[in-house]
């Protein structure tokens, strides 16, 4: 093949190249000429479920009609498709403010007879008669003097209101002053947020100084999403005689997505209706996201109908999503296993209880409730329990393997639909296994007898020893065991001697409860008492509690309780008593928290209570009243954007 040939063929493979990319071009600019698509208020609240209003209309600017879940798509990312699963057309109404700009030209005769104001005023008041009692529009008249009606919402009432109101026209001089009001009208709060604001504005033609103040009103209704439909009242060659002064109206009608109409009093005016039918009606469609992650996110809407796709315009929206938090109710810090009688064999001893329930509930702190699709328990670090189908609510932990007394660590596990798993914090728990009770003979053996087996062994070996000396004693002489029969009953009977009972010696001798530090001067109500590894209260080294705040951390500049620990922050949290004499617990963003009763605990706090368990970091402490009030019931504290 020759050099020329090969020249040829990438002749032709360069310009079929080039005629495949502006084909494609071709298709990309000829769907976004087919309509537009605008997508807006995106709802998260119901996630995984999103949830958005969507306005779509043709090329000629008309709203899409009966569009159904299959037509529309959306886009998450640049990737992700997910199909519409609900779609439900809306009405929100249209917030309507008819803006007369009175002057003399307005009093000209039409050809209906009356003037051109009557023909124009009965061409509204007639539209707003016809339409549907229920409809959620609400009307408002603005006019050189002010305004004469705000929001009225009975279609009969405006429509009379319309035909009754006779205004000076040869006492008018147009102005732009109906405009400006109508413009801060729309500035008020819809009744439903998603409503349309529409003036239709009536004018004679202006001056040279209204005329260029137009250009200031233009920017602020685009800035107001306000849609300005302009009836010019003025001859039919006014837009060939009168630029000047019709191009601007143009330009405000068709900068904020209206018409301009001129009336000279010939023909028919414009049925408002066919203004507003295009922009009544928008859609609220959701779908199931795959979002896994927080951040911002971008979706794009795209409709299929009808051989044609349109594009939206593409939308970033915040998500937050927070693991779940998993909270156990009632804690348990100590479990004791005794002997009992087996059920099946009463003569048999077994430990008991075999099981364990382990209650806890679940939270959402982002408020995104979601669906939980398992749970798990870890004990030292294995995995005992896991549940994958409800409830998930509670464990059943097995304790039937602890034979001696040791701690274990409990750790609860809770993953959502969204593969976002969290965990508890360890929860130490001392099993406390008592010792297997001996029979008998066993007890015999090993000289380990009660007091009441001890009494009772003396009693029957008394008697034996008492038996035996009398028969060997019947055989001697009557007279001579009769003398001394008495005397060796008197040291011998064991009715008359002192009986030798070994009394139990108490495995514990008397706990002497901890004393707090004596305070000179000063009279304290409350204390922090450090808690040993095995939550034992150190009453001597307790904190008392005197100072309206207390600032705990490893700070000694800082703090006033100083905790030499490297999990403690340089101000971990704060202590302060209220006027009404009760101590609340914040934490100050510390690095490893702060937990009341194994809850952890935010910077907004919560009021400490007699016996309460406080973790600053790994560093466990009490907070106990000096005159702690009657027990309390128990009570569940929570996490939650409230504490």
């Amino acid at each position: 093949m020759t050099k020329k040939t090969h020249y040829l063929l990438f002749i032709i493979f360069v310009s079929c190249l080039a005629i495949f990319i502006l084909g494609q071009i071709s298709s990309i600019q000829a769907q976004n000429s087919e309509g537009s698509v605008n997508i807006f208020q995106i709802d998260t609240s119901k996630f995984p479920t999103i949830s958005f209003f969507l306005e779509a209309r043709d090329s000629k600017g008309l709203a899409i009609q009966d569009l159904t879940e299959s037509e529309i798509t959306v886009i998450e990312g640049n990737t992700t498709r997910k199909e519409i699963d609900t779609l439900v057309k809306v009405e929100p109404g249209i917030q309507v403010i008819i803006s007369y700009n009175l002057g003399p030209a307005l009093s000209n005769s039409a050809r209906s007879g009356g003037t051109r104001y009557q023909a124009v005023n009965e061409t509204i008041a007639t539209w707003v008669e016809n339409l549907p009692p229920n409809t959620p529009d609400d009307f408002s008249l603005a006019t050189n003097t002010g305004l004469q009606s705000i929001r009225v919402t009975d279609t009969q009432q405006f429509s009379e209101m319309l035909r009754n109101y006779d205004p000076e026209l040869g006492t008018n001089q147009p102005n732009l002053t109906s405009l400006l009001q109508s413009l801060d009208l729309a500035t008020d709060p819809n009744r439903n947020e998603l409503m349309k604001r529409v003036i239709l504005y009536v004018t004679p033609q202006l001056n040279v100084t209204n005329v260029s103040a137009i250009s200031g009103l233009i920017e602020r209704a685009v800035q107001q999403n306000v849609i300005i439909f302009v009836w010019l009242v003025g001859p039919a060659n006014v837009e060939t005689t009168n630029p000047s002064v019709v191009n601007p109206l143009k330009e405000i009608a068709e900068k904020t997505g209206g018409q301009f109409f001129v009336y000279s009093g010939e023909g028919e005016l414009p049925d408002p209706e066919e203004y507003l039918q295009p922009i009544r009606t928008i859609y609220q469609a959701s779908y199931l996201s795959s979002i896994i992650e927080k951040g911002n996110h971008r979706i794009t809407a795209s409709i299929s109908q009808g051989g044609d796709t349109i594009v939206s315009n593409q939308v970033v929206f915040p998500l937050n999503i927070l693991p779940p938090n998993i909270i156990v109710i009632d804690p348990k810090f100590s479990l004791d296993r005794l002997w009992q009688a087996d059920p099946s064999n009463p003569k048999e001893s077994v430990l008991m209880p075999d099981l364990e329930t382990i209650e806890f509930m679940i939270e959402f702190p982002d408020g995104i409730q979601r669906e939980i699709v398992a749970t798990r328990l870890y004990e030292n670090g294995d995995t005992v329990v896991e549940k994958t189908t409800p409830p998930f609510d509670n464990f059943l932990w097995d304790l039937s393997k602890y034979q001696n007394s040791q701690i274990a660590e409990l750790v609860l596990e809770v993953e959502d639909n969204l593969g976002i798993i969290s965990q508890s914090i360890p929860l130490d728990v001392q099993i406390n296994v008592a010792e297997k009770p001996l029979t008998f003979w066993q007890s015999l053996l090993k000289l380990q007898l009660s007091t009441e087996r001890w009494i009772i062994l003396g009693s029957v070996l008394t008697t034996g020893i008492v038996l035996v000396l009398a028969i060997v004693l019947a055989g001697k002489r009557r007279n001579f065991w009769r003398q001394h029969s008495a005397a060796r009953e008197r040291r011998t009977d064991p009715l008359t001697q002192p009986v030798p009972i070994r009394q139990e010696i108490s495995r514990m001798g008397n706990v002497v409860p901890g004393t707090y530090p004596q305070v000179k001067g000063q009279e304290v109500s409350a204390w922090l008492v450090p808690l040993n590894d095995r939550y034992e209260a150190l009453r001597t080294k307790a904190i008392p509690l005197t100072r309206p705040e207390l600032i705990i951390g490893k700070d000694s500049q800082q703090s006033g309780l100083v905790i030499p620990s490297p999990t403690m922050s340089d101000v971990h949290a704060r202590l302060t008593r209220d006027q009404a004499g009760d101590f609340w617990l914040a934490d100050n963003n510390s690095t490893a928290g702060t937990w009341v009763n194994y809850a952890p605990l935010s910077s907004l706090g919560c009021r400490l209570r007699h016996g309460d368990l406080v973790h600053f970091a790994k560093n466990l402490y009490r907070f106990e009243l000096t005159n702690p009030p009657p027990d309390r019931e128990p009570q569940l504290i929570t996490y939650n954007n409230d504490i």
